[in-house]
């Protein structure tokens, strides 16, 4: 039996308190639902976990691959690019078209 290696491995928040009160963070297998009250961040939080999947292991990321699924809209792109120039600013060894690449099923 092969066993993946991000198997047992979590979802980082990439918040200390966060990761603390959940001991590293979500599971990185299975489904994560975000419900709650419209304003509320649920779209924030999912792609900040989206980005901790994709981002490279060097920096605390999975380097996986992950759906995004909305039953309301779009792929919030716009945000998404904001938050990789972010990412990658603040990680400058990182450039914007890697992370683009990463695979992301929205």
């Amino acid at each position: 039996m092969v066993k993946d290696e991000n198997y047992h491995k979590k979802v980082p928040f990439g918040c200390p308190v966060l990761d603390g009160m959940m001991r590293g963070g979500l599971p990185s297998q299975g489904i994560i639902e975000l419900t709650g009250e419209a304003g509320s961040g649920k779209t924030q939080l999912a792609l900040q976990l989206l980005l901790s999947t994709v981002a490279p292991a060097r920096h605390g990321g999975l380097e996986g691959a992950a759906f995004y699924v909305s039953t309301e809209g779009e792929f919030p792109t716009r945000r998404w690019s904001q938050m990789l120039q972010v990412y990658c600013a603040e990680h400058p060894e990182v450039s914007p078209k890697e992370m683009e690449k990463k695979p992301i099923y929205p």
